[in-house]
């Protein structure tokens, strides 16, 4: 079949009937393919397909294609991302040969579990799909948010895998966008991306835990303990909580700081006399550390005319200048100030990237060694930013940064259950043990490396393993698949430490771990369920299903949640592992679910270690908790679907999967 490239300067047609009709799209980045049958911009008609649907061309009856979509690779993939996200809940993903056979039965006319874009018998065309999607969306999925670019995307992404493609994605005919360019000597190259817009910057304060680590850093080798006055502190971002009531709060913090450094001042070990010049220098030492770049000439004078000179000692004087590094909102906030504007995008500079990175990998400010880096020059060049990134990997603080992660990822919330806390230490062990082994998305939901201390010995059923309550000890538990069968995340999806909730455990399956739309249940209808009276003669999967059966309104929601709880229900509220509840046999088999059939808690853990929606959804929650989008954001919607395919190509390579986040435009860009 004769096609010509979109957009092409040159309008002459080529034969390009060698091209499958199914190109593996994560392998491409951009390209465009139209057909040249009659007017130039006609589309392959349904009619030359071999597909079910071509018997009824020939009598006009099917919807006409109305003209080109630029099926270009990044909107296909976001389509693709969408579809998953927000359609493959019922549809199911599709398979090889174009069809989404849907997942979980349903009755309505919109004959979801027939092919795709059969609709009434008709193969929709591109506006009438959109449109059908962007109305029906949030009728059909309450909770589902697409907007006209998620529907657009949609839209091509069901059209480029049909049998009967509307646009395929020529190979040989790759056009790469340079919208993300080189500013020689300070910007580093970024990756090539057919993507055309990053968000700008969000203004925000340093964390809690952020900022608890910045002080550290900041007048090392000075060790400070303020770690009460720190818990005062909201684990916030959100500049509008720069209350007076948290200024307050961070005035304690900097009076308890001021008079450690002034009582151990030796300690920091500047080497020089209490006088204006050795104040000079503590403030210059120590700024540089604190504003993440040295301070100007002007600001260290205004400084020291202000804050010290005013005061009748040396260490009142010390005291002051504490409280101003403290205080400044070069300290408090994170800020990204660019070299070099162009194209409608400034590229960050290596001052703030370095910070934006360090913030990143180690949740702190830069230390010296990468400061050094910005100085010389060497972090703005791409063997230079690479070796910072190995250092900074292979550093112990990104191994907490790795706990914290994760505990985001499943959106946990503290309590005191010990089972719990000491869940979280395995957690960030296991999580740091596979990305220093080079282990991938599927090892960590399916390793049965653990770590225990005495506490998870007790819930695990170990014995004589050695752990004390402070020691965990490596073991090998063969009935605990990954991640998602450990005590941190079982327990915190459990309201009672030995029933559990199925429900709020499949809640957090379907949004965190799938990244589905699950709206929360009515107020008024969660307390009647807590008011139920529990049937000793039910376990907790068969009242779930009890209370769905007697309320049909609830059984869209619970037939995507419930069953992926289900699964696991051979755990407890603890986590601990049980055959039984009240002497009931419990049954962990799942005959249907968004993810298909599943056969007890081992295969959930290898399906979704494997199930792309869920890598996708991985790749996703690291992007938001990199660049601090609570939800992403529709101008990086297309780099986070650059970094979902790279993170798919490679196997789920956790190790690959940061690598290629750090350097993704969003790291070293901003729109204006």
């Amino acid at each position: 079949m004769a096609f010509r490239i979109l957009n092409a300067s040159a309008h002459t047609c080529s034969d390009k009937s060698n091209l499958p009709w199914r190109l593996i799209l994560p392998l491409l980045v951009a390209g465009v393919l139209v057909g040249c049958g009659g007017a130039e911009t006609d589309p392959p008609s349904s009619s030359s397909s071999s597909s079910s649907s071509s018997s009824s061309s020939s009598s006009g009856s099917e919807s006409k294609l109305t003209g080109p979509l630029n099926c270009n690779i990044a909107t296909v993939e976001a389509g693709r991302s969408e579809w998953n996200q927000k359609c493959a809940v019922c549809h199911a993903e599709f398979d090889e040969n174009g069809t989404a056979a849907g997942n979980i039965p349903q009755t309505n006319p919109l004959e979801v579990n027939q092919p795709i874009f059969i609709y009434n018998g008709k193969a929709k065309n591109e506006d009438e799909l959109h449109t059908f999607i962007l109305e029906n969306a949030t009728k059909m999925s309450p909770g589902i948010d697409c907007d006209e670019t998620c529907a657009n995307n949609i839209a091509l992404y069901m059209k480029s895998m049909s049998d009967n493609p509307w646009c395929v994605v020529d190979p040989g005919e790759i056009e790469v966008k340079t919208l993300f360019k080189r500013v020689t000597g300070t910007q580093i190259d970024a990756p090539e991306t057919s993507c055309e817009s990053v968000s700008p910057t969000t203004e925000s304060l340093l964390s809690k835990t952020q900022l608890t680590n910045a002080i550290g850093e900041i007048f090392s080798p000075l060790a400070l303990d303020i770690s009460e006055e720190l818990k005062t502190l909201p684990e916030t971002t959100n500049v509008d909580l720069l209350s007076d009531a948290y200024l307050l709060r961070l005035l304690d913090v900097a009076d308890a700081a001021a008079e450690q450094v002034t009582t151990n001042f030796a300690a920091l070990g500047l080497n020089c006399n209490n006088d204006r010049a050795c104040a000079q220098k503590f403030l210059e030492t120590l700024g540089k550390r604190a504003y993440r770049r040295a301070l100007e000439s002007g600001e260290v004078d205004d400084m020291l005319l202000t804050l010290f000179d005013e005061e009748a000692s040396f260490d009142d004087g010390i005291a002051q200048l504490a409280r101003g590094l403290l205080f400044s909102t070069q300290t408090l906030y994170r800020y990204e100030g660019v070299v070099e504007g162009g194209n409608g995008v400034e590229a960050i500079a290596p001052i703030d990237k370095a910070s934006k990175l360090a913030l990143l990998l180690w949740d702190s400010i830069p230390d010296a060694t990468l400061l050094e880096a910005v100085e010389n020059g060497s972090f703005a060049t791409e063997a230079g930013f690479k070796a910072q990134v190995q250092r900074m990997l292979n550093d112990e603080r990104f191994e907490i940064t790795l706990g914290k992660f994760h505990a985001h990822w499943l959106n946990f919330t503290d309590h005191d259950k010990p089972e719990f806390n000491a869940g979280l230490r395995e957690l960030e062990m296991l999580a740091a043990e596979q990305f220093r082994e080079n282990g991938t998305f599927l090892n960590l939901l399916t390793s049965k490396r653990g770590f225990v201390n005495s506490t998870l010995a007790t819930v695990y059923g170990l014995n004589n393993v050695g752990a004390t309550a402070d020691e965990f000890v490596p073991v090998t538990l063969e009935n605990r698949p990954g991640i998602l069968t450990r005590a941190a995340f079982l327990s915190d999806t459990s309201e009672d430490a030995i029933m559990t909730t199925p429900p709020v455990r499949g809640k957090t399956l379907a949004r965190r771990v799938m990244c589905i739309n699950v709206n929360d249940p009515p107020a008024d209808v969660q307390d009647e369920f807590n008011l139920l009276p529990r049937d000793p003669n039910l376990t907790s999967r068969q009242e779930a299903e009890l209370v769905v059966e007697n309320s049909p309104s609830c059984y869209n929601c619970h037939a995507v949640i419930d069953p992926l709880a289900f699964a696991l229900e051979n755990f407890d509220g603890s986590g601990r592992f049980r055959t039984t509840e009240d002497g009931i046999t419990i049954d962990p088999v799942v005959n249907e679910s968004v993810i298909g059939p599943i056969n007890g808690h081992e295969d959930f853990a290898n399906i979704v270690g494997t199930s792309e929606i869920a890598m996708d959804c991985y790749a996703e929650r690291w992007f938001t908790y990199a660049f601090l989008e609570d939800k992403l954001s529709s101008a990086n919607r297309c780099l986070a679907n650059d970094l979902k395919v790279k993170f798919k190509a490679s196997g789920g390579d956790l190790v690959q999967l940061i690598t290629e986040l750090v350097n993704n435009p969003a790291m070293h860009y901003r729109s204006l």
